[in-house]
């Protein structure tokens, strides 16, 4: 399953449930920076306006990619946080490269490991 897919329905799954509610205040083109455990509060950036703010929670739903600053935040203070990060890519490029002549488009190749 596309992970927009399932990120665009619980976004409208939460609209659609919580809109008319004051307590629901959803921050599209923001970045989650840091997580303030001790104040339970997240410092926030708008991308459009670079503008920085603390949102205090209640509770903390960690959807923010797979750098996630939520997942970081809870397991530097809640050492018995157990989670497996084995199958996230620490260090990596993105590179383009040339589709080959003799590779064909929408097709699978291996390459060996040198």
């Amino acid at each position: 399953v596309d992970r927009n897919y399932v990120v665009a329905a619980c976004a409208q799954f939460l609209g659609d449930t919580y809109g008319n509610d004051p307590s629901y205040r959803p921050k599209y083109h923001h970045r989650a920076l840091y997580v303030d455990d001790r104040e339970r509060r997240i410092l926030i950036r708008n991308e459009r306006s670079n503008e920085e703010e603390y949102l205090p929670y209640d509770v903390l739903i960690g959807a923010d990619g797979i750098r996630s600053v939520v997942r970081n935040g809870i397991q530097i203070n809640h050492r018995n946080f157990e989670c497996r990060v084995d199958d996230i890519f620490a260090t990596f490029k993105a590179v383009h490269v040339a589709l080959p002549p003799k590779v064909g488009t929408g097709t699978l190749t291996l390459l060996p490991n040198s």
